[in-house]
């Protein structure tokens, strides 16, 4: 599924700078991007957390090859971008959407111990569970 960069900045009522790209995945860790090798069509969004800024690693993100980027505020960079107020609210808002467009079932698994035992045992070819061992909001973040 891809998603024009025009129709992101409408879902999140942000402000699109640079060119109308269409994107097929997220990442908010710029470290993932480097180490999985996840490049094509990729949006990468600054999310601002209590010991970093996202907006600082936009350059990084760049270089890793994501064509696009989601931010709060306003940063000097070429790359194709969509400022908002709040990029964890741009996230929320832009997953909202686009689990809208998917024809999938979805599963949570939730709990503060043997979480990856649990998911391990529910997972079948019809369901995917991907299990976050970690206590913030994004994985480890």
């Amino acid at each position: 599924m891809e998603m024009k960069l025009s129709e992101c900045a409408k879902i999140v009522q942000g402000t699109l700078v640079g060119e109308d790209v269409c994107f097929s995945s997220v990442s908010i860790d710029t470290r993932a991007i480097v180490e999985t090798r996840l490049i094509a069509s990729l949006l990468y969004i600054a999310i601002q957390g209590k010991n970093f800024d996202g907006n600082d690693f936009v350059d990084q993100a760049q270089q890793a090859g994501v064509i696009a980027a989601i931010v709060h505020k306003g940063v000097n960079t070429s790359l194709p971008h969509i400022v908002v107020d709040n990029t964890q609210l741009a996230l929320a808002q832009l997953a909202g959407e686009w689990r809208k467009k998917l024809a999938v079932s979805v599963v949570g698994v939730t709990g503060s111990r043997s979480l990856n035992s649990t998911s391990t045992r529910v997972h079948s070819p019809a369901v995917h569970a991907l299990a976050i061992c970690a206590d913030s909001e994004f994985g480890g973040l």
